[in-house]
């Protein structure tokens, strides 16, 4: 009362990326020397309890493999006990895992365009702006279920999904150490521009 409304989630969309694929990189790799001949895996997104991180990054160096590197790029959020446990927890393990601080501009493009896959362990997400950028670049996404993007990540067959739990964040793990984004690449454009460009998402709102 007093009326009646059919909800729908238009979602909020992102627009084309922009520069150019090598330029970018190539600062990515200037800043980031080290990174250049290594499989990463990318975080890229706040420091934040609900993110996962915790359970990620025990993951990672539970079932590390040579030539692999969990790269963690984003602000700090709640710089108190949560992010210290976790710097002690990587102390010393420059080469698993690289903390880069904050990233923006063609530097942050740079790093979504070199990785290997994005990955994003979240308990609680919205939307995912991240997921949606990732994939305008044609990079492949693992996520967890409570990431409202996954839907639309599986259908395009983009991306890996699992649980926000220790098991869950396991398995996108070893399904990455598998390469079972092989192959994943030619989605993830098409999955952008069909569900998650902005030009798109207008149109749903509109109508």
């Amino acid at each position: 009362w007093p009326y009646k409304a059919k909800e729908v989630v238009t979602g909020l969309g992102v627009s084309d990326p922009p520069g150019k694929d090598e330029e970018q990189q190539k600062e990515f790799f200037e800043k980031f020397p080290q990174l250049k001949e290594r499989k990463c895996l990318l975080y890229l997104g706040r420091m934040h309890p609900k993110k996962g991180l915790d359970l990620l990054i025990r993951s990672f160096l539970a079932n590390y493999l040579e030539g692999e590197t969990l790269v963690l790029a984003g602000p700090v959020d709640e710089p108190d006990r949560y992010l210290t446990k976790l710097l002690v927890e990587t102390k010393g393990m420059d080469e698993k895992i690289v903390w880069t601080g904050m990233l923006s501009g063609d530097l942050k493009w740079g790093a979504l365009r070199s990785a290997d896959a994005l990955v994003l362990p979240s308990h609680q997400e919205n939307y995912g702006m991240v997921v949606a950028e990732a994939l305008s670049v044609g990079t492949p996404v693992f996520l967890t279920d409570k990431v409202n993007l996954w839907r639309e990540v599986t259908e395009a067959g983009a991306g890996v999904v699992a649980e926000d739990d220790g098991r869950g964040i396991n398995r996108l793990l070893k399904d990455w150490q598998t390469n079972k984004h092989a192959g994943m690449r030619q989605a993830c454009v098409p999955c952008f521009e069909e569900k998650l460009h902005i030009r798109n998402c207008a149109k749903r709102l509109i109508q």
